[in-house]
Order: C-alpha cells, then sequence, then structure tokens
C-alpha cells in the first residue's frame, strides 16, 4: 500500500481555485508569483454567457481562457510546462497521482465541487472545472489531503477523491484531468510574456470567436434577461439571479468578477511593461469592478428580504470556508442547509421582485460596465501589440 506525503507542503489559500492550484505547485518549487500575475498570464479576464437545456440555469464565466489554456500557458510564462492529462479509468488516474506524488510533485486534479463533501454543495451543482492540489496520499488510512482555497487543509477518503474526479455530471464535467508539470531550473517572467498574454486578453473581449463570448456575450446576456421569465420555471428563474451574484462575487472571482485581480496584475505588469496605458487600464477595471459588484447587487437586493438572506448566508459561508476551513465543518453544514432552505423561500416571491424595472436596471448596468471594459480593452491593446 502507498503512503507518500510531499515534505515541505505549505497551504496558502486563494482566491480562485485554479490560481491557487497553480500558486501551490510552483511556490513548492520556489516560483513566488501571485495569484494575480498568474490570472494575467494565463488569460486574465473574460466572459461566456453558457445554456444548454440540461442546464438548470445559465452559466456566467468571467474569466478568460478556458481552464486547460490556462494552466498551460501561465507555467510556461513563469518558465515551466504544464500539460492536462485525462484518462476514462479512474483507477489510471488514481496510479497517475501516486506516481506524481511519488517524484515529489504536489499534483493538481480537476474535481467535481458537488462530489467534495467538504463544500457541502447542493447534488445538483455540479461543476467540474474546480481544481485543487493532492500533496499527501496515504492507502492504509484511505486518505488523501488537498490544498484549496481554505487557508488549512482539507481531508478526504480517496473514494471521495476518486468519484469527484472521475465526474461525468455537465455543464464541464472533470473526467479524470490531472497537471502534469515539468519544473524548470530557473524561473522568469518577460516583457513578451506579459505583452502576449494581456494581448489575448484584449482580442479575446474585443473580438471573440462566437457571439455568446467577450463583450458580445455581455451584450447577449443582457439581451436575454427579458426572456428569462419564458425560459425558467420559478425557482429556476430564482438560480439565474443567484447565480449571477455568485458568478460574479463568491464564485472563487476575487470578487467583482476577476477585475479587481485583474486591475492588481496589471499594476504588476506595469514594473516590466512601462506604458501609462496599463495603469490607466487597471483604473478602468477598478471602475468595471464596482459596475460588476453593481450587478450582483441589483441581481439580489436589499430591498428584496428573501433574496438579501441568501446573499448574506453565501458570503458568510464563503468567508468561514476560506478562513476556518476544516475547522468550521459543522458551521459550512449547517451553512449550506440554511442556503437550500432560504434559495426555496426566495424561489417563491421571485416573480414579483423579477419586475420589468428590475430587469432594465441589470440591463443597464450590464451594458455600462460592457463599455467600460471596451474602452479598457483598446487601450490595452494599442499599448502592448
Amino acid at each position: 500500500m502507498t503512503t507518500t506525503h510531499i515534505p515541505g507542503f505549505t497551504t496558502l489559500g486563494g482566491k480562485h481555485c485554479q490560481t491557487a492550484s497553480l500558486r501551490h505547485t510552483l511556490h513548492h518549487f520556489g516560483c513566488f508569483a501571485s495569484e494575480e500575475m498568474l490570472l494575467g498570464l494565463g488569460g486574465g479576464i473574460g466572459f461566456i454567457y453558457w445554456y444548454a437545456k440540461n442546464m438548470n440555469a445559465p452559466f456566467i464565466g468571467t474569466r478568460g481562457a478556458k481552464s486547460d489554456d490556462f494552466f498551460a500557458k501561465a507555467a510556461e510564462r513563469v518558465g515551466a510546462s504544464a500539460s492536462v492529462r485525462h484518462t476514462t479509468s479512474e483507477k489510471k488516474a488514481h496510479a497517475a497521482l501516486i506516481s506524481q506524488l511519488e517524484e515529489g510533485i504536489p499534483t493538481i486534479v480537476y474535481a467535481d465541487m458537488a462530489h467534495l463533501p467538504y463544500m457541502y454543495m447542493p447534488p445538483k451543482s455540479h461543476f467540474g472545472e474546480h481544481t485543487v492540489t493532492v500533496f499527501s496520499l496515504d492507502e492504509k488510512t484511505q486518505e488523501v489531503m488537498v490544498a484549496d482555497r481554505s487557508k488549512y487543509p482539507f481531508t478526504l477518503t480517496i473514494g471521495e477523491l476518486r468519484a469527484a474526479r472521475g465526474s461525468t455530471a455537465p455543464p464541464f464535467p472533470a473526467r479524470n484531468r490531472w497537471i502534469e508539470m515539468e519544473v524548470p531550473d530557473e524561473w522568469g517572467i518577460t516583457v513578451d510574456a506579459l505583452k502576449a498574454s494581456i494581448l489575448e486578453c484584449a482580442n479575446g473581449m474585443l473580438d471573440p470567436p462566437i457571439s455568446n463570448l467577450g463583450l458580445a456575450g455581455m451584450e447577449k446576456w443582457a439581451m436575454t434577461i427579458p426572456k428569462w421569465p419564458a425560459m425558467f420555471s420559478e425557482e429556476s428563474l430564482f438560480e439565474c439571479l443567484y447565480n449571477t451574484m455568485l458568478y460574479i462575487e463568491q464564485a472563487g472571482t476575487g470578487g467583482s468578477a476577476f477585475r479587481k485581480m485583474y486591475a492588481s496584475f496589471l499594476r504588476e505588469a506595469f514594473e516590466w511593461v512601462c506604458h501609462d496605458a496599463l495603469i490607466k487600464a487597471a483604473e478602468d477595471f477598478d471602475e468595471a469592478a464596482l459596475m460588476w459588484s453593481d450587478i450582483a447587487n441589483v441581481a439580489l437586493p436589499e430591498d428584496w428580504d428573501a433574496a438579501y438572506k441568501v446573499r448574506s448566508l453565501t458570503e458568510e459561508q464563503s468567508r468561514v470556508f476560506e478562513e476556518q476551513g476544516p475547522e468550521a465543518l459543522k458551521q459550512l453544514e449547517w451553512l449550506s442547509e440554511a442556503i437550500e432552505e432560504a434559495i426555496w423561500d426566495a424561489s417563491q416571491t421571485v416573480e414579483q421582485h423579477f419586475t420589468v424595472e428590475r430587469i432594465e436596471e441589470l440591463q443597464k448596468s450590464i451594458r455600462t460596465c460592457r463599455a467600460l471594459e471596451h474602452d479598457a480593452c483598446l487601450s490595452l491593446r494599442n499599448a502592448v501589440k
């Protein structure tokens, strides 16, 4: 039976699961890039409005680059190499994990949040793009230890991890994916790498390949919102509004849809790429961050008591998870149950609160935000092209 523990591994916590996972592994090998720097190097901010009939409500994504591309690009731009591996076999995925741990490599794996017991997610709240860093595995006790966004590590059974890794549930299945990392002798961020990442981000927002991505996707989102009452049941309609708040403020975005993190990245990048447009764009994204939070506030406002209770409980759940971790599992369980009950209560009054006026206010906030980001991305593109 295999028992392996990576000595000297440090749990750092984090704002976003994938930037935190990558930072955990890089930090272990002496690369101390910030989460904000890794976010920017790996793709920066973005937007996607995604809905399919097998989903309860739309997914609203606000980071740039697909997750697989993010790891490859961010690692390459600090001097390392990262590639996504996958298998249809849970047994092979487990063997690959053991192999990497035995080589002393903290291993990033994809995991469906609904199958991670410490997350206390509703059973149908599947999201397989979540990543954690595994640094300890003991087949005798059947336990593994993982670093997530909490300040403290979590322990779960090998069976629980295998179920989370092997999940095929939509919309973004985990499918036994993990990151294979090659570590260089020397680390380094170059001006060319920073310019390339900034240009990719700006182009992705300004000229997306399909209409539900980038700035075009934000307009599509605004145009689709009035159709939600006809598309969804009461419970799913409230989920649309809840997801709007969640994906902006709470779902590992660092708050304000990654915009605060990206503004910080641009200020860091200015130390290498000394162009005033980066500082101006950072200021624009600071302003856009406020507008993103305004969208979240309109979706679940203070004057709608039931919805605001959901929001307050969700904020508390996020705070407890990040700050207290496994020391507060009972509290996290209670909060999860309270959130489910509060969501049900709020869904019973959603039609009287999702008014024409609220729809128009949401559309206005989205379009104001879109205009700000259009100007910021143009400025960035002109600065680094």
